[in-house]
Formats: C-alpha cells, sequence, structure tokens
C-alpha cells in the first residue's frame, strides 16, 4: 500500500494563521464594533476578513490540481478512462462537489444543532421562525437567494457556500476548456470582476450585500477561485524548472515579504482601496508556496504532523466561531471585553480540535469497515 501523500506544510500553517486571523476580526467585531486597537497604528485584526482571500485562491489552485491528476491517471490508464468515458462534466461535476460538501456537513451540521438550542434558549420570542428559516442553510444554500435575507445558523458558512457555488461554474468549465480556461479566460475573467467589485462598491468584503444578480460574495468567490486555477497553472511552470541557491533565496523572500505585507495590512486601519492589492500578492504567495521551490521548500520545519494538524482543524475552529462568540457575551457579560475575548480564543480552539479528532475518529473507523 502506498503511503499517503502528505500535504503542503506551508499552506496547511497559514490556513491555521488566516483562520485565526478571521477568528479575531469577528471577535474585534463582536466586542468593539471593529474598532479595537493595539496603537494608533496597528489594529486589532481589524481587516482580518480579507483572509477569507486566502482560502479562495488555494480552494482554485486544489480545483485545478486535482482535475488535471484526474486527467493524468485516465491518460496512463486506459481502463480507467473507458470506465469514465460513460461520465459526462455535470457527473463529474457534482462528484468533485461531493467530495468537498462531505467533509464540511458533520461539523456545518453539528454546530448548526448547537446553535439552534443556543437560540432557542436565548432568544425564545423569535421561535419557531427564527430556526425554521434558517434551516436551508443547512444544505449550504445561504448565498444563493432563496433565503431572502440569507439567514444561517452559523453566519461564517457563507464562504463555504459561495465556494461551491463558484467550484459548480468553474468545475466543468476547466474541465472543458482545459488550459485555454485556466491561461487565457479564467485570469482575465477574475480581474474584470474584480475590477467590477472595486470600482462600484470600493472593496470586497460584505458578505450579505446583493449585487443585483447575485451576492457580493459570489462574484468574489468567482474571481478568486478562477485566480486560484491560474495560479496552479503557473506552478506547473514552475515545478519544471531547477532553481540556483540565489533563486531559490530570492523566491522565500518573496513568499515571505507577500505574507507579512498581507499579515501587516490585516492588523491595520488602511483602506479597502488595497484588498485587490492584496489578492494578487496573496496569488504570489501561495503559487510560490505550493511550488516549494524555495530554500526552506520541503523543510521538515512546515512538512510535519503539526503543521498538518493545524490545517485539518481550520475548518471547525472557523465554524464554531460564532457559537462561542455569542455564548461567552450572552452569559458573561460583566466580564472585562479582554477576558472575553481570550476565553472565546481558547474555548473555539478547544471545540474545534474536540470535534476534529471526534469527526476524524469516526470517519477512520468507517474506512476501515469499508475495506474489510
Amino acid at each position: 500500500m502506498n503511503a499517503k501523500k502528505r500535504k503542503n506544510g506551508k499552506i496547511e500553517l497559514m490556513r491555521f494563521v488566516f483562520t485565526m486571523c478571521v477568528l479575531l476580526f469577528h471577535f474585534n467585531r463582536g466586542l468593539w464594533d471593529g474598532k479595537k486597537g493595539i496603537t494608533e497604528s496597528i489594529s486589532f485584526f481589524a481587516k482580518g476578513n480579507i483572509c477569507v482571500e486566502f482560502f479562495f485562491l488555494v480552494s482554485g489552485f486544489l480545483m485545478a490540481k486535482t482535475l488535471h491528476s484526474q486527467l493524468q491517471r485516465e491518460a496512463a490508464h486506459p481502463e480507467l478512462a473507458a470506465e469514465n468515458a460513460g461520465e459526462g462534466i455535470g457527473d463529474a461535476t457534482l462528484r468533485f462537489l461531493w467530495h468537498k460538501v462531505k467533509g464540511i456537513l458533520p461539523y456545518q451540521w453539528a454546530f448548526s444543532a448547537i446553535m439552534a438550542v443556543f437560540l432557542c434558549l436565548s432568544k425564545p420570542e423569535t421561535m419557531p421562525d427564527g430556526i425554521l428559516k434558517k434551516l436551508p442553510s443547512l444544505l449550504l444554500l445561504n448565498r444563493t437567494g432563496i433565503m431572502a435575507d440569507s439567514a444561517s445558523f452559523l453566519r461564517v458558512d457563507w464562504y463555504l457556500s459561495s465556494m461551491l457555488i463558484a467550484m459548480a461554474i468553474l468545475y466543468p468549465l476547466c474541465r472543458r476548456f482545459g488550459k485555454t480556461f485556466t491561461r487565457l479566460v479564467a485570469p482575465l475573467s477574475a480581474l474584470l470582476i474584480l475590477g467590477y467589485m472595486m470600482y462600484t462598491v470600493g472593496e470586497l468584503g460584505g458578505g450579505s450585500r446583493w449585487d443585483g444578480l447575485t451576492f457580493h460574495c459570489n462574484l468574489r468567490a468567482l474571481a478568486e477561485i478562477a485566480l486560484g486555477a491560474t495560479c496552479y497553472e503557473v506552478y506547473t511552470v514552475m515545478s519544471k524548472r531547477t532553481f540556483s541557491r540565489f533563486q531559490q533565496l530570492l523566491i522565500s523572500i518573496t513568499e515571505l515579504a507577500c505574507y507579512l505585507i498581507t499579515l501587516r495590512y490585516v492588523c491595520s486601519f488602511a483602506s479597502s482601496k488595497y484588498h485587490t492589492d492584496i489578492v494578487l500578492l496573496l496569488c504570489v504567495a501561495i503559487t510560490l508556496s505550493f511550488s516549494q521551490k524555495g530554500l526552506l521548500g520541503e523543510s521538515r520545519l512546515f512538512q510535519n504532523s503539526v503543521c498538518e494538524f493545524l490545517g485539518a482543524i481550520s475548518l471547525p475552529v472557523y465554524l464554531c466561531q460564532i457559537i462561542i462568540r455569542e455564548g461567552v457575551i450572552y452569559y458573561l457579560p460583566n466580564l472585562q471585553p479582554k477576558c472575553q475575548c481570550l476565553l472565546m480564543v481558547i474555548m473555539t480552539l478547544a471545540l474545534g480540535i474536540v470535534s476534529y479528532l471526534i469527526v476524524s475518529s469516526v470517519q477512520r473507523r468507517k474506512a476501515r469497515a469499508a475495506r474489510a
């Protein structure tokens, strides 16, 4: 049996780092209306919402990589290609989306159930309508528009809904048109969409804003997942090249600089007009991180179980944050905001880790039972 291929440690580490940035951005909004600052020029993650761009870009990269790997396997094994010959693009897209969804739903449903109980206890006067109007979010339909005000138990799961909507559109295009799409159509359309958003609204945030045809965040997901697919094309070119030690040093410096500038922006009071600049910096950063062409490309500093674990808990930590935030504010209103924030961080991490351990244990047991 082949050993399981390890994930990219740097990407997994940054997945956790940016999850924490989003977490602290929401805690800042809940406790200080987003105005908390550390100094006059350093904010308490006031621009943390821009970190969602990292996840959209990585999703697009991995979507293109998954499709490329599948097509390579079919080319190398004609019997596999013949087996999949009867499968249309629609079926392939549904299979790809289901692979994504089945990793999300255990956390989505469990945390939604907890939030439903909390809402019944804290806001009984809004029941049962307060629960019923949120039920479509259990199927990640938050950003289709059918829920009017996009009611959701967890609120932050808008990102997952937009991601799946965008992939449902982009995956079949990527499969049908291949490099024509990822090298030409995807980057051009992405830049036009981002330009439209910045010109009309002035920022990429605003998940619940309606843009006439669809939600603002759906356009955001479409553009950035498309850019992520283009990043994969750049990666394929880089992976075929050999770089000198000096070039590897330049790659490492560029990669680190892109992440540091992004994190500095996250902890600033700067204007939202720089959102697209941050997206482009992150495009460079994730391409270089995936390429592993820097000096520490495959170093054990990143390629280890700790980084993989941090990346793995990012999803449950992200999804359970509102439960903890609302619970601490409701049940401990007299606690100092700084203490509330610290407690929120500790409890969110704890719940995220425990839920990950439970879900992964159940999944391993199911896998063993299927093999038996």
